[in-house]
């Protein structure tokens, strides 16, 4: 059973580790790696910024953020560990913030870079290309019920 809880101090390392698996590869090939940026960075986030661990079976599979703003749900990030990842978690979680936009008729936005194959599943799940920049697609659902 997947579950979502807040992140606390002690899932730092643990999640910078899936952060660093899950788009590792993406960022090298757009920008390079640069790992004290990246940790900096992930770090200097901390728990907060609506980042939400999530548990299968009592481990850390992965975390996901969500930005709740007034007229949008801006899903920040959706990071899965490898051994993870083809259980239809990330689609289960995104489908849970889909029937939240939908009751709430706020759509939801994200992006994703450009080289990534998640764009797929956000593409299945009902997410449109709004525009590109050099390095990222940006997304939306196309509609909020």
């Amino acid at each position: 059973m997947v579950k979502l809880r807040p992140a606390t101090s002690d899932d730092i390392e643990r999640l910078y580790e899936i952060h660093r698996e899950a788009l590792g590869p993406y960022v090298r090939e757009t920008w390079g790696w640069d790992e004290k940026r990246q940790s900096a960075e992930f770090r200097g986030r901390g728990a907060g910024a609506g980042r939400q661990v999530i548990e299968e079976g009592g481990q850390i599979a992965g975390f996901m953020e969500v930005d709740e703003q007034s007229d949008r749900l801006l899903l920040r990030t959706i990071e899965l560990a490898p051994e993870f990842r083809g259980r239809g978690i990330g689609t289960s979680l995104i489908q849970g913030l889909l029937a939240r936009s939908w009751s709430t008729g706020r759509p939801v936005h994200l992006r994703v870079l450009k080289c990534n194959p998640a764009r797929r599943l956000y593409e299945r799940l009902g997410f449109k290309v709004v525009r590109e920049t050099e390095t990222h697609v940006l997304m939306r659902t196309s509609r909020a019920a």
